[in-house]
């Protein structure tokens, strides 16, 4: 028998407590019987949950917020009720996506609003404009995010929905493994980096150093082709992108266990697993006793590494549970304990990087300018929104989205 932790500290956001109870299943009952149990309720574990549910499996959904939808969140203004997509800004046209919101009875025919703002190109050191740097015309944009985008379609069946087709390390073509700066200047694409930085690619970080595979994840191929009027970029006609997962919400009902988290898991001898639930409000346990494990928080080394184990067993290839065009990053169905260690423990050309964190800022050194770091300001996402972020040595405000042409931060 195999038996683990799983840390507290899982997932991307800090805990939210509400005041009542935590709602769901395990506030009926102790011990509940499931054929899968799934960790993580943002875009892939809810939509992992409706898939199994529709081919016939009973599920248990566990989530640390008290709603679903991870990265997919909402803000109402007080003053208009308007709301305002934090995070998610469309669902991005790829193969049968829309399908999925369509079986949700989530309507995508809705617009998108954008704002106009100024772009402006700030020298980090000085605070200053940067002095003599141009931004690049629409023509040059569009003709190098063209570029851009073929170069995407080459590799795009080794990156989306998965890494089914993912090369063995001797196999990655040059071109995802070179820093990204080497390959804007193979392809001679630095028109596009304000548009890909403004857009998605800002997550990255300094995306001018790490591997182009990480920059075409950011920003991939569904993306690029709606920023270029190629492809849709959907939303529901009241604008919230949370509608979906309200009605993910209705439809799983008592399966969803809201404001908990796992806290360990136990493999059974009929290769079972046994999951004990922690509310994070009144810190009460449950336990789920399911067929299959499945893990939808971000499969960092920190969240899935296990802090005991009772009796180590041999790694086994990995399964991987995602069902087709699944929206969202991961799904990963747990097998063995190994599963993500063994990723994120190789070295060499095929080594994963640790995953760049959601929604990070970063200075970045544009193309044809030396001066120093720059921050790219290009406003219009999803009603105007903006945030203000300031330290002790400045202030520096930052525009997310697009210019009207497809916007910001798809979920496929």
């Amino acid at each position: 028998m195999l038996s683990y932790k799983i840390p507290s500290a899982v997932g991307l956001l800090a805990t939210f407590l509400v005041a009542e109870a935590a709602a769901g299943l395990c506030s009926k009952v102790d011990n509940v019987e499931r054929d899968v149990v799934v960790v993580g309720g943002g875009a892939a574990g809810a939509h992992a949950a409706v898939w199994l549910r529709d081919h016939g499996k009973t599920v248990a959904l566990v989530e640390k917020q008290d709603t679903l939808g991870g990265h997919t969140s909402v803000y109402h203004d007080p003053a208009t009720g308007t709301p305002i997509n934090v995070g998610v800004q469309a669902w991005m046209e790829y193969k049968d996506t829309f399908d999925f919101v369509t079986r949700m009875g989530v309507s995508t025919n809705g617009s998108m609003h954008f704002a106009s703002l100024t772009s402006k190109y700030i020298d980090f050191r000085t605070g200053e404009l940067v002095d003599g740097y141009a931004a690049p015309s629409e023509d040059a944009k569009s003709a190098a995010l063209q570029v851009y985008l073929d170069a995407c379609e080459k590799y795009e069946d080794m990156l989306l929905p998965g890494f089914f087709q993912f090369p063995e390390p001797d196999q990655i073509p040059e071109d995802l493994l070179m820093p990204f700066g080497k390959f804007i200047d193979k392809y001679g694409i630095a028109a596009a980096v304000p548009q890909l930085w403004q857009s998605t690619v800002q997550g990255v970080g300094d995306f001018m150093v790490v591997p182009t595979m990480y920059v075409m994840q950011a920003s991939p191929a569904p993306m690029v082709r709606a920023l270029l009027g190629k492809g849709a970029a959907a939303v529901p006609p009241s604008g919230s992108l949370h509608e979906l997962y309200e009605r993910i919400g209705d439809f799983l009902g008592d399966d969803v266990q809201y404001s908990s988290q796992a806290v360990a898991s136990t493999r059974t001898a009929d290769d079972g697993v046994t999951v004990t639930v922690k509310s994070n409000v009144d810190s009460k346990n449950c336990t789920i006793h399911a067929k299959r494990l499945l893990i939808a928080i971000e499969p960092t080394e920190a969240n899935m590494a296990p802090s005991t184990s009772t009796t180590p067993s041999a790694p086994s290839s990995p399964s991987w549970a995602t069902p087709p065009s699944t929206p969202a990053s991961c799904a990963t169905l747990v097998e063995d304990r190994h599963l993500v260690r063994q990723h994120t423990a190789r070295r060499g050309a095929g080594r994963l990087h640790r995953l760049p964190a959601a929604g990070a800022g970063g200075p970045v050194r544009l193309p044809g300018h030396d001066g120093g770091h720059v921050l790219v300001h290009r406003g219009g996402h999803g009603r105007g929104h903006a945030r203000e972020h300031a330290s002790a040595d400045r202030t520096d405000r930052r525009g997310h989205g697009g210019d009207g042409r497809g916007g910001c931060c798809g979920g496929y």
